[in-house]
């Protein structure tokens, strides 16, 4: 989506495009020559809004930007999450009959990749938390392999039933075998932070009233608050998905094992899976996901069908040490909200409602 007028506003003497996506803040200079410094809020504290943040620095150094959130890390629903690329299930379905949606989230996920394929190869990798890593990828419909997944992911190949029988793993009718890449958010979100203050970006911690607020010492909000657009907007289409986790000491996992949900049709399915993903400290074990539940307490049942689907494949995870527990929620959306209001004579871009898929995009 492309926002000339956002630039034009900042630099009212420069024509300066930007693209923005969920992702990425990427512009593209026509003029060199600035006007003016402007001040511009980001609000949010996940990964979102700290990216945000980070690219309109990098590529606009003279405009003022701060980070106001209720919560930064480690206390954010990014640090909740499991951390590694997937492409999102709604666009496996098919392979050239996509909507223009599901296009737009297709290339996303695609910038996701290549961002953090050049962010592995770079001397950076360790300290972001960054690494590649293989596994089996496990869906409950038969579903050809689209050609754009096997040019993103790294090694694919098709599991037969034998091979999913040898390896313990629950039968899918489709399953299987690439690279991709695990982001542990508790090293991704303080390696982003540190990369904004280096860079004089400035940190509020702070509960906001609502958005209003937060225009009132600056000329622009860039709403990347997740499920807090649900209040600060409102925007009642905003859903909470609630789900648990684990991260354990389990430095013998190398692979991941991914299983997606059954579609919504079967409710005995929707909303169970399998999550086992080695990341840079830590193997994280999930999971589950439950619409319009809120609370944060870790619930003994989940636990135990959590522990049920993991150890089925992997038994030696009954000797490993939890390191921590938790249960976080998702900011759940039919669709991503990026457009831009006016209000007070302000503007303010949304960036938000990604629906758990915030790494990945």
């Amino acid at each position: 989506m492309l926002y000339i007028f956002i630039l034009k506003f900042l630099y009212p003497n420069e024509y300066t495009y930007i693209a923005l996506s969920p992702f990425l803040f990427v512009s593209r200079d026509i003029s060199l020559r600035m006007s003016s410094t402007r001040v511009v809020t980001v609000v949010g504290g996940g990964v979102i809004g700290l990216t945000t943040a980070l690219h309109l620095k990098s590529s606009h150094p003279d405009i003022v930007v701060k980070v106001t959130a209720e919560d930064f890390t480690p206390n954010t629903c990014s640090n909740a999450a499991g951390g590694v690329v997937f492409p999102p299930p709604d666009i496996l379905f098919h392979d050239s009959a996509l909507t223009p949606e599901q296009e737009e989230r297709k290339r996303w996920y695609i910038d996701g990749m290549n961002h953090f394929r050049n962010l592995f190869h770079s001397e950076e990798a360790g300290d972001a938390g960054v690494s590649l890593i293989f596994g089996y990828f496990l869906l409950p419909f038969k579903v050809p392999a689209p050609a754009w997944l096997l040019k993103a992911v790294t090694g694919f190949r098709v599991v037969s039933e034998e091979e999913q029988g040898r390896l313990r793993l629950p039968f899918h009718p489709t399953c299987w075998f690439f690279g991709t890449f695990s982001v542990d958010c508790d090293c991704y979100l303080p390696w982003l932070t540190l990369k904004l203050q280096n860079l004089g970006v400035t940190f509020n911690q702070k509960r906001l009233a609502n958005l209003d607020s937060a225009l009132t010492d600056c000329d622009m909000v860039i709403n990347c608050s997740g499920l807090g657009a649900k209040r600060l907007v409102p925007d009642p289409g905003m859903i909470p998905y609630w789900g648990q986790g684990k991260a354990v000491d389990a430095p013998w996992v190398k692979l991941f094992v991914k299983s997606e949900p059954g579609r919504e049709e079967n409710p005995a399915q929707a909303g169970k899976y399998i999550n086992i993903f080695p990341r840079t400290n830590d193997t994280f074990l999930g999971g589950i996901k439950v619409r319009d539940r809120v609370d944060l307490k870790v619930d003994p049942e989940v636990r135990a069908q959590i522990s049920k689907g993991t150890e089925g494949i992997l038994p030696g995870l009954k000797q490993s040490i939890v390191l921590r527990e938790w249960a976080a929620v998702r900011p759940g959306r039919k669709s991503v909200r990026l457009e831009v209001e006016r209000s007070n004579g302000k503007y303010i871009l949304h960036n938000y409602g990604h629906s758990g898929h915030g790494i990945n995009f």
